[in-house]
């Protein structure tokens, strides 16, 4: 039973970040086991088909009473269900494909078909059985991992690598909480060996090679984390955080032009990351200019690659003229023309959007940007009211980098930016990776705390969404096409 998508996922050139199948068993099955698998598929189906076609013939009788029905019904639904997910890699599933297969073929009595049929009935409940064994240590593991006992389920199944992933990263998440020096060090280290017993047995595991070079890189050894990030990357070029890893282990190696260009990356893997709270780290903050020049010319070669107004270019226009605002070489008007819909160009033309759009009622960032009568007071009490450190943000601090500033657009790029002299307030979070969002096909689907710290700037973040392109805007061809694949 496959359990990673990662070793398929890594031979396409594009898809979103978090695919682990197609969502369609016969593509599914076409990717998996190409157009062989596709026919043993199609030969099991006609075959069902003519089973069910012949026992409801007029001159067959007991058709409604027997296990036919039941059996037909079971298969067409999964069928018609099939046609937009795929299953077939969890026990349970299978088993019943599997047996609806063997019921219908061993009732089949039509002369042409008796042989066949007790053939493909033999075969089907075979395949039923062992599946129905092999899923009573799957069937254990789930039930020890909803007790809490990550060890007991891989001691079921310690070849299961989604399991030994699990249990490294709940190792780090422990280690982060541990009060002693000792049992952190211990923590750590059996978290570093879950993870690389995970790589022993599938070395294409991206989040495997992107939690060790996180947990590489804190401890202080930044070219085995480089190198655990190049492993992602060559996995996934748009995997989250992975370009932010290796250009932190550049830096910390002495390789700043590295460090520059891998930090413009992941700008334009996640645009998101423009706002991020890594830009108030010291470390990084004196960086951000060149970063931003590096993230100008790729957008810039992305564009020039496809013909004006087809995918992606008017997205990557758009991006570069936000860069280039930002730096100060364009205006918002310019922006505005480079907007790809009729909220961002509103924004920009006039900068009169809500403030916090996940607040309950946002209010106008326009009027307090532009100093007008009584807006930025209003502001203030607004945010005042609906709490704003519940929110993240710090209205003294929020409201500080507004003051000074004699246009909108100044003021608004200094609320973004987070000038040097008014650094923003971060929130450091442990991002919370479900088994499918860890990009593996995890059928415990149990909740894990990534090792990538992800820094937020509630400031920036409140004040830019829906502004930037989402991440996966980019596919992964065009990404290794500007940044080259490591």
């Amino acid at each position: 039973m496959p359990l990673v998508y990662d070793r398929y996922r890594g031979m396409e050139v594009c898809g979103p970040v978090n695919m682990i199948q197609v969502h369609s068993t016969p593509l599914n099955l076409w990717a998996e086991g190409g157009m062989a698998a596709c026919a043993v598929a199609a030969g099991l189906l006609w075959l069902a088909g003519r089973c069910l076609w012949r026992c409801a013939a007029p001159d067959r009788t007991g058709f409604f009473g027997s296990l036919v029905l039941p059996a037909g019904l079971s298969l067409l639904g999964y069928a018609v269900f099939g046609l937009t997910d795929y299953q077939l890699d969890l026990p349970l599933v299978a088993l019943m494909v599997a047996t609806d297969l063997g019921v219908l073929a061993a009732v089949d009595a039509g002369p042409l078909s008796r042989n066949s049929g007790y053939c493909v009935a033999v075969l089907a409940l075979g395949i039923a059985t062992a599946l129905g064994l092999a899923s009573r240590p799957w069937l254990a593991a789930r039930q020890a991992l909803e007790q809490g006992g990550v060890d007991r389920a891989v001691a079921l199944l310690p070849e299961d690598s989604v399991l030994c992933v699990m249990r490294g990263l709940y190792r780090a998440e422990e280690a982060r909480g541990a009060s002693g020096s000792d049992r952190k060090f211990e923590l750590l280290a059996q978290a570093e060996a879950d993870l690389q017993a995970a790589l022993a047995e599938g070395a294409h595991l991206g989040i495997a090679h992107s939690s060790l070079g996180w947990l590489y890189l804190a401890e202080g050894r930044p070219a085995e984390a480089r190198a655990h990030f190049e492993s992602t990357l060559a996995v996934a070029a748009s995997y989250p955080g992975s370009w932010l890893g290796r250009g932190l282990a550049a830096l910390a190696l002495g390789r700043r032009d590295e460090a520059v260009d891998a930090l413009a990356m992941e700008c334009l893997a996640d645009p998101g990351f423009l706002a991020s709270g890594w830009w108030a780290q010291p470390s990084v903050a004196p960086m951000r200019d060149e970063v931003l020049a590096a993230v100008q010319d790729k957008l810039e070669a992305v564009a020039r690659t496809r013909p004006t107004g087809r995918w992606p270019e008017p997205q990557a226009r758009y991006y570069a003229a936000v860069v280039r605002w930002l730096r100060g070489d364009a205006t918002a008007g310019d922006v505005a023309r480079a907007a790809l819909d009729n909220s961002q160009r509103v924004f920009w033309s006039g900068m009169d959007v809500g403030l916090l759009p996940q607040a309950w009622d946002a209010i106008p960032l326009g009027p307090a940007l532009r100093s007008e009568s009584g807006a930025r007071e209003r502001l203030r009490l607004h945010l005042e009211h609906i709490g704003g450190f519940m929110l993240g943000v710090q209205v003294d601090r929020f409201m500080g980098i507004l003051e000074g500033n004699p246009t909108p657009e100044m003021a608004l790029r200094r609320l973004w930016y987070a000038s040097a002299d008014v650094r923003p307030r971060v929130v450091v979070e442990y991002p919370l990776c479900v088994g499918f969002g860890a990009r593996l096909r995890n059928p415990y689907a149990q909740r894990m705390q990534h090792c990538m710290p992800v820094l937020h700037n509630p400031v920036a973040e409140c004040s830019t969404a829906g502004l930037l392109p989402p991440r996966g805007w980019l596919y992964e061809d065009r990404l290794r096409e500007v940044g080259g694949g490591p």
